[in-house]
């Protein structure tokens, strides 16, 4: 409980900050693939870590959207932004919802931050209705931004995450389609964002580069999703509960 809370507290503050304008550019363009994703599903549909932004965005008119994140705060500017849903404040470890009660649930960029990966897996196949869909979303390090990472960690001998977020374990295909494999059938997977880093913190290039960039080669970036999906930024899983 204890730990929770700590939880809580860094990301209270997380959501409370702004964002690099490359980074949210990157950030609405995966919110735009799961729309285009989940744009026929209909019945509850829950958002783990539904974060402040725009997150409940990717939500269309015909389900009952549910959103829940362990940050007050998050919770709170989501609810203002996107008040047609429910919302609830809590762990995705421990999930508040009955058995077989959820036909779909979205955890996006979320995996990765918590600290038993397996015990959210084992949670998302309870409460998920039988060849209910998960789809996943997380960071991969076989990309340019793993890369980056590890190179980031060898020079400067110590750990690095995104946001300086307290729990950052990213994953590859192989590892993640392992973690899921006992509860859950992958049906398909794409790859997301193939640009490299436009560095860090203070040591970002000016936005007016960056997006010059991404503007004229995004078009590239997208047609790389299914081409070259292993070495994407983001890995995009789409799973069946096996119940």
């Amino acid at each position: 409980m204890k730990n929770r809370k700590r939880i809580s507290q860094i990301y209270n503050m997380f959501h409370m900050s702004d964002i690099a304008k490359v980074t949210a550019f990157r950030i609405q363009s995966r919110y735009k693939f799961l729309k285009d994703l989940l744009r026929s599903e209909t019945g509850q549909v829950l958002v783990v870590g539904c974060g402040s932004r725009d997150e409940m965005s990717i939500l269309n008119k015909k389900c009952k959207g549910i959103g829940i994140d362990i940050s007050e705060v998050a919770v709170r500017k989501s609810k203002r932004r996107y008040p047609q849903f429910e919302y609830s404040v809590g762990d995705a470890q421990d999930l508040p919802f009955k058995d077989n009660s959820i036909d779909c649930l979205i955890c996006s960029e979320v995996i990765e931050h918590l600290e038993n990966d397996e015990k959210f897996i084992e949670e998302a196949h309870r409460v998920l209705r039988k060849n209910g869909r998960l789809i996943l979303t997380t960071p991969n390090w076989i990309s340019w931004y793993g890369f980056a990472r590890k190179c980031g960690e060898v020079l400067l001998r110590r750990s690095l995450t995104s946001g300086n977020q307290p729990i950052d374990h990213w994953y590859t295909y192989w590892s993640l389609k392992k973690k899921t494999m006992k509860f859950f059938q992958l049906n398909s997977f794409q790859g997301l964002w193939f640009f490299p880093p436009f560095g860090k913190g203070k040591y970002m290039i000016p936005d007016s580069i960056s997006l010059s960039i991404i503007k004229i080669f995004d078009p590239v970036n997208i047609w790389f999703r299914k081409v070259i999906p292993y070495i994407g930024h983001n890995l995009v899983f789409d799973l069946t509960n096996k119940k």
